[in-house]
């Protein structure tokens, strides 16, 4: 016999002993579970009914400084033979918080060092908060008696009288100060629950001398202003915005650079109505994240108030406005969307184009850092390019103090501005002269701007 044939049989007789061992220990799987069932069509043969999606699930992402606790996160690691948890110093990309998964969230604020976080529940505890809590803007938090905690690294729900019927539309964070606006009706209006710093009265209440604020118990309910229902709140460094049923924007907290809009500098201890050029204007959207104010009405104009140091309202030689003013803004078109930054403003106009002016990374390249006059950032850097493989449309805007976002339709984030601690989700720290896209993993609804991090509430791609 020939070597080659001696192979060919040493093989067939290892495959064949193989098949006969593979028979007698499993002849009953294979009976019952053929490899090939040729005597059922293929048209019979069950498939794998996949779930629909779940549309209103929510995912929760943060990223930044971690270490005030902010951003929720808690990372568990062994040090030696003992197990502790500890937040990450910051993260530079967005990371999914479990508290997201456990919960739906509905809305997000970040603050300076705080983030406010809103859940859909039917119990009374709606609202919960993680970071700094110097000042009670994240409630009474105490693990023993008398001893409130100064710092949350993990979500804790904060007590407010709210009612089991009633939810949350807005939570609006300042730099030591929270608002939360409840609803029973959505979209028909409510009422505002402040707690934290008052200092200037930003919590709608008069300023008492001396007030202890680290473990108080004290929420001021505000039922609505000026004879109507409260629609929106937003708040700037230490002053809160408030715009009723009715479209009036009222204001209170510290106003030396003009920041409430009352044709005088000081402090306003109760919401008082703004006027100016405001009067008799349905205000829209009012906004502010430190001392400068921006707002829009329903016809698309942009009316501005407050710090002008470097430009921000289009006014030369002039460093503080007290009462609010039109913004000729004729080259830019009817607003849609507004963001106020620490040195800089940013409208979204009905063309979807993004216009900036002020002073700070402005989006226009590492060479432009102040502009006088409004200047639109370039399509392309948003992803309006024949190239790209999906053409967007931004449809939102936010700012923190040195930073922007603007999210599309599609649910993309981009960002730019100071990366302090790498707040823009990037992955590194270095500033960001123009738009880039944030490497996020889900489809953005909505995000906020804090001094050092943020956080966006998202949607799952599947």
């Amino acid at each position: 016999m020939s070597q080659c044939c001696a192979g060919v049989l040493r093989t067939n007789l290892c495959t064949t002993s193989l098949n006969f061992t593979i028979s007698r220990h499993f002849g009953r799987i294979v009976k019952r579970f053929p490899l090939y069932p040729d005597d059922k069509p293929i048209e019979s043969i069950p498939e794998y009914a996949y779930g629909k999606p779940n549309k209103d699930k929510r995912q929760l992402f943060a990223w930044g400084l971690s270490e005030h606790g902010g951003l929720g996160i808690l990372r568990q690691f062994r040090k030696g033979s003992r197990s502790r948890q500890t937040a990450p110093k910051y993260l530079h990309r967005p990371c999914r918080a479990q508290f997201g998964d456990l919960n739906r969230v509905t809305d997000v604020a970040c603050g300076f060092g705080f983030t406010l976080f809103s859940v859909c529940t039917n119990s009374s505890l709606k609202v919960y908060g993680s970071g700094i809590n110097t000042d009670s803007q994240l409630g009474y938090q105490c693990q023993r008696k008398e001893a409130p905690l100064e710092l949350l690294l993990s979500p804790v729900p904060i007590r407010l009288p709210i009612e089991a019927k009633e939810h949350v539309a807005v939570v609006a964070a300042g730099r030591a100060h929270s608002l939360v606006l409840v609803e029973k009706e959505k979209g028909k209006g409510g009422r505002v629950l402040a707690f934290g710093n008052n200092s200037y009265g930003q919590c709608g209440r008069a300023v008492e001398e001396g007030e202890q604020y680290l473990g108080s118990h004290r929420v001021n309910c505000i039922d609505g202003v000026g004879d109507a229902a409260v629609r929106s709140v937003s708040c700037g460094q230490d002053h809160s915005l408030f715009i009723n049923a009715k479209g009036e924007l009222f204001a209170c907290g510290w106003g030396d650079d003009g920041q409430t809009g009352q044709s005088a500098p000081g402090k306003l201890g109760r919401p008082s109505k703004v006027k100016g050029a405001l009067e008799g204007v349905d205000v829209l959207k009012a906004v502010s994240s430190g001392d400068c104010n921006l707002a829009i009405n329903d016809s698309g104009d942009l009316f501005g108030w407050g710090n002008s140091e470097y430009g921000q309202l289009l006014q030369p030689n002039t460093t503080q406005v007290y009462s609010p003013i039109k913004l000729d803004l004729q080259e830019v078109g009817p607003v849609i969307d507004v963001a106020a930054g620490g040195s800089f403003c940013a409208v979204l106009n009905e063309k979807n184009q993004i216009w900036v002016w002020g002073f700070g990374l402005l989006g226009l390249g590492p060479k432009v850092v102040q502009i006088g006059k409004p200047q639109m950032i370039p399509e392309t850097l948003l992803g309006q390019s024949d190239f790209a493989w999906r053409k967007t449309r931004i449809t939102s805007i936010q700012a923190g103090l040195f930073h922007l976002a603007a999210v599309s339709a599609e649910g993309d984030l981009f960002t730019w501005g100071r990366n302090k601690e790498g707040c823009l989700g990037l992955g590194h720290t270095r500033d960001q002269p123009f738009p880039l896209r944030v490497a996020i993993g889900a489809s953005v609804l909505k995000v906020s701007c804090g001094v050092d991090h943020m956080a966006a509430v998202c949607k799952p791609f599947f």
